[in-house]
């Protein structure tokens, strides 16, 4: 096939690029200076991690398939009920734990049609209970 059908048009392109460098802007922080979660899969999105000073560990929850029922399930076993918020306003998430899993309540909507980014606070490094 001709490559120029293939081409994408300066005014498309440049308009991908400034919806992605404000989604950066906003969630930044999510991206740099974290690494690899323990998760392998998550049936709603990705997640990085990082150390925070404490021993507490912060989760970027990356979340792509915004739950149906407004309740994102997270495979970790914790000691005691981390916190959450969304990174982009800082709004407060209630949460719930159990011995096999946290249970953030997110809503209805998802806030960020590309990704909304939740925190995840939790106390020392926690171990995933399933994939």
């Amino acid at each position: 096939s001709d490559p120029r059908e293939m081409a994408v048009s300066p005014k498309k392109a440049s308009k991908s690029l400034q919806v992605i460098g404000d989604w950066m802007k906003t969630n930044g922080a999510s991206i740099y200076g974290t690494k690899a979660s323990p998760f392998e899969k998550l049936s709603w999105g990705r997640c990085s991690q990082k150390s925070l000073p404490g021993g507490k560990t912060r989760f970027y929850l990356h979340v792509f398939d915004w739950p149906s029922d407004g309740k994102l399930i997270v495979p970790i076993m914790t000691q005691k009920v981390p916190t959450a918020r969304r990174l982009a306003d800082g709004d407060t998430l209630r949460v719930a734990s159990n011995k096999e899993q946290v249970t953030i309540f997110v809503g209805d909507a998802m806030p960020d049609k590309i990704a909304t980014v939740i925190e995840l606070d939790v106390e020392g490094l926690p171990k995933v209970s399933h994939q």
